[in-house]
Order: C-alpha cells, then sequence, then structure tokens
C-alpha cells in the first residue's frame, strides 16, 4: 500500500499530464518540482494544496487566496478511523445507505 506521499505526489503528477495546454502542463509539472507535496496531516495538505493554487495565480496575474482561510471556505475536513464527512461528522461507512 502507498503512503499518503507517495499517492499524492502520484496523483498531480498524473493531473499535471492532463493539461490540455502543454504550456500551462510544464508549468505546473515546475511548481510541483518546486513545492513537494505535503501530506504530514490533512491539514498540511490543504495548506499545501492552497499554496500551490496561490503560485499559479500569482503566475497568472489573478488574486490569491488567503490560505488561513482555507476551512472557513471549503470546510474543515477531520476524519478518523477513515470514515467522515465535511465538520468532522463521522459517519458509518458499513450501514451507510447506498
Amino acid at each position: 500500500m502507498l503512503d499518503n506521499r507517495v499517492a499524492f505526489g502520484m496523483q498531480m503528477a498524473i493531473l499535471s499530464r492532463m493539461y490540455p495546454c502543454k504550456e500551462c502542463a510544464d508549468h505546473f509539472k515546475e511548481v510541483l518540482r518546486a513545492n513537494p507535496v505535503e501530506t504530514g496531516s490533512q491539514a498540511e495538505f490543504s495548506q499545501w494544496l492552497c499554496h500551490v493554487h496561490n503560485v499559479v495565480n500569482r503566475s497568472l496575474g489573478k488574486l490569491v487566496f488567503p490560505c488561513e482561510r482555507v476551512d472557513a471556505r471549503w470546510g474543515k475536513l477531520d476524519c478518523e478511523q477513515r470514515a467522515c464527512d465535511l465538520q468532522g461528522t463521522m459517519t458509518n461507512l458499513g450501514n451507510a445507505a447506498h
């Protein structure tokens, strides 16, 4: 089984190959090389995503998002035992209605 860092790194690498614009894909690959995926915790990964998003926005001359507001904007994902939803409300995947 892959650890989170490797799995998310692979996911971002795959994403960088899926861009229809070669220039954008190459730029995103550079961004990933300069900013390795951080997956020590969910909070760390959320902050990394925000930072990388802002790196791209700066390069495009767009506004950056204040990363301290990530949880307020998109909700905090607080998981235990691999079963959760937004705001940390636990769900029981074994008994969930399909």
